[in-house]
């Protein structure tokens, strides 16, 4: 079909597409900065006129048949909508052609990203998330104004005698959640200022990881709990709804900071002022500012491990407006 055109062959995969191409197949990835679902409404035009549309995965076992079920849903019923049996590993273990093959180990490697990518998009379909509730953030990461970074890189450290202080260099995480439209980055000293005179609330958002030192004032919220954070967002709305700007962190600001920021600044009051710690509780505490509870080296190393942890799969697992991406702990 594909080779007199009687068919368009749409692959799905993201990474996992290092395993080889198929050639003749166009790529529409299920997992992308928008949701799929999201995006159907223009494939519909852009295919309005391909008599069968054929969706394929590494295997076809999560994305290829969900993705087909979302255009099925919305396509013109002359037009017809399957799946590639067994998904490009089916059709590569045919011995029909493949292009860029990868070595025995990128292969492998290929197929576990494969199966780990498939499992978190349909759990979130199941969830009810919409697309899944798996995309990728834009390569933006949340930018400090030039104001906030350069006192996170800082040259001197104000209320510590004004002492040269060692940049703070945070670690690198993948898949940062970029803020949306009103969502402020405010950095350390502003924020501990704000709170002695009381003129902002700071949420810390962090679990496990909170055993790396806590910030005196500040309230606890978990972003993962056992009820998604979206779902308790009316409710926090009300309860600080006479604070002038709620300022919220976690280890690093960089994924359930800016997501749960983002979730609340659309329920909040446009008048009451929303941000995120810049370079969260790290950042706070690379300016010299006042933590307690410090853990030792092993055991803030090891919050730092978790709190990379949970905030990539949170983010993974997240769309704004989605309950809390399908990623929450069990109730007891």
């Amino acid at each position: 079909m594909l080779q007199n055109g009687s068919c368009i062959l749409v692959d799905l995969r993201g990474e996992d597409r290092s395993s080889g191409l198929i050639e003749g197949a166009v790529h529409e990835p299920a997992i992308d900065t928008v949701p799929f679902t999201s995006k159907i409404p223009k494939l519909l035009q852009k295919w309005a006129e391909i008599s069968c549309v054929i969706f394929t995965c590494q295997y076809s076992a999560h994305r290829a048949p969900q993705c087909a079920n979302w255009y099925r849903e919305k396509a013109d019923h002359r037009q017809r909508v399957a799946i590639l049996s067994g998904g490009f590993r089916g059709w590569e273990a045919t011995g029909l052609p493949v292009k860029s093959m990868a070595d025995i180990h990128g292969s492998k490697l290929a197929d576990e990203v494969a199966v780990n990518l498939g499992t978190k998009f349909v759990e979130g379909c199941l969830a009810g998330v919409p697309g899944g509730g798996f995309f990728l953030p834009t390569n933006q990461p949340p930018k400090p104004p030039p104001q906030a970074l350069a006192q996170l890189q800082v040259q001197h450290q104000e209320g510590c005698g004004g002492a040269p202080q060692k940049a703070y260099v945070p670690p690198h995480l993948p898949n940062t959640v970029p803020t949306i439209e009103n969502v402020e980055n405010i950095d350390p000293k502003k924020v501990h200022d704000l709170l002695q005179t009381r003129g902002c609330l700071l949420v810390d958002l962090r679990g496990e990881d909170r055993a790396a030192g806590l910030i005196d004032g500040a309230v606890h919220e978990p972003a993962i709990d056992a009820v998604p954070f979206p779902t308790k967002v009316p409710k926090l709305v009300q309860k600080w709804a006479d604070q002038s700007l709620v300022v919220f962190t976690c280890q690093y600001s960089a994924h359930r900071a800016p997501q749960c920021a983002n979730w609340y600044r659309q329920k909040a009051n446009p008048r009451q002022r929303v941000a995120i710690l810049s370079g969260g509780f790290r950042g706070w505490e690379a300016l010299g500012l006042p933590v307690q509870s410090l853990a030792a080296p092993d055991a803030a190393h090891a919050a730092d491990e978790a709190a990379k942890l949970l905030g990539s799969q949170f983010a993974g697992g997240c769309v704004t407006r989605v309950p809390g991406g399908g990623f929450s702990v069990p109730g007891q």
